[in-house]
């Protein structure tokens, strides 16, 4: 289980980093770097409710700023190599219990906060 979140609509801000001369890939990663942390620990703070033991949060992971062509990107995830599978059964529900999503809630709600940093991040740099 893992959410995108893209942010379009940044060619001025882009613009503005280059005739600053700062590196467009170097600012990207730094904004959605920032930009994963308030994810990660949004994801995390949404699934403790969900297991007393804290390992719900233990197999929610986070990349480095990756790249791939023009995205940078990172990854928040829950861990599929831990296979613990309580967390997408709380998170979808099953024939037997509704679903109480803590992933989706997490982005959802911090939408807003991600796109400030972002915002910062890039206006701090050009």
């Amino acid at each position: 289980m893992k959410g995108i979140f893209q942010l379009n609509g940044l060619e001025e801000y882009l613009a503005r980093i280059q005739q600053a001369g700062n590196d467009v890939d170097v600012v990207a990663a730094e904004a959605v770097d920032a930009g994963g942390q308030i994810l990660f620990e949004a994801v995390q703070t949404s699934a403790k409710p969900f297991r007393d033991s804290g390992e719900m949060e233990n197999v929610i992971s986070r990349t480095a700023p990756q790249r791939d062509g023009n995205y940078t990107f990172v990854e928040v995830s829950v861990d599929p190599s831990d296979q613990v599978d309580h967390e997408i059964h709380v998170e979808y529900g099953t024939s037997d219990t509704p679903a109480r999503g803590f992933f989706r809630s997490a982005l959802d709600h911090n939408r807003a906060k991600v796109r400030a940093v972002w915002r910062t991040v890039f206006k701090a740099r050009g």
